[in-house]
Order: C-alpha cells, then structure tokens, then sequence
C-alpha cells in the first residue's frame, strides 16, 4: 500500500495511461527476445527488498537502477520503448520504471509506504515505509 504526500491511499500508478502502453510494449518485447514474461517485478521486488534492510525503510527509486542500465535486468525496460535514438526513450524508461517501483509497493498488501514524489524534477520519488 502506498499514501501520497497528503496522506491519501493511492489506487494508481503515478501514470496509469502510459504505464500500461509501456508495460503492454515490455510484454511484446520480452516475448519476442525470450519467449517468456518479464521477470522486471521480481527484479524490482528483490531490490526493493535489499534497500529496505540496509537503509532503514527508504527508498528512492531512481536509486535502484542506478544511471547506466546496460547488462542490468532493467536494460529490456529501456529497450522495449522504441529506438535509442529517440531523447525522449531515456525519459519514458524512467517514469516507466518509477511507476514500476510505485506498482510493486502497492501490492506490498503486509507494508504501508509514504511517497514523496518531487514536484520541480523528475530524478525519482523517495519511499518510507511506515512503522
């Protein structure tokens, strides 16, 4: 479960309409380069978990992946979302990969967590969990 910055229980990703499309596009390409499902939330489930432990229950999101995704589990996220070319590929991968993080907190029914997400830039939304 995850409350936003005012307190209210969240029911959404952050970007639920293109969260969707590019999750949609990950299932396509994953698909296509292994033939099975994405193992990206397990990926992000077991980060989450090792942040958790050794950070006293905070978690920035842009932290887990880390600035280079190359050879990383999060590599297909980028890839799937067209042609590297593309300026705008870097920043959907990494609101994809933020409402991914978001997604997987909110099926985390056992944890409550606090979001603060930051209004003026997009460099990652800082989670606590609660108690």
């Amino acid at each position: 479960m995850v409350n936003d910055q005012n307190g209210r229980r969240l029911k959404q990703v952050w970007h639920p309409e293109e969260f969707s499309a590019w999750l949609g596009q990950l299932r396509e390409y994953s698909a296509r380069l292994t033939g099975s499902p994405s193992t990206l939330p397990d990926e992000v489930r077991a980060a989450l978990n090792g942040y958790v432990n050794s950070s006293n229950g905070w978690v920035k999101s842009s932290f887990i992946p880390g600035k280079d995704w190359t050879g990383t589990p999060y590599q297909p996220l980028y890839e799937c979302l067209g042609d590297a070319e593309d300026e705008e590929q870097w920043n959907c991968a990494r609101l994809f990969f933020g409402n991914f993080v978001c997604q997987v907190l909110m099926d985390r029914p056992d944890e409550e967590w606090d979001a603060f997400p930051k209004a003026d830039k997009e460099d990652g939304t800082l989670y606590r969990l609660r108690g």
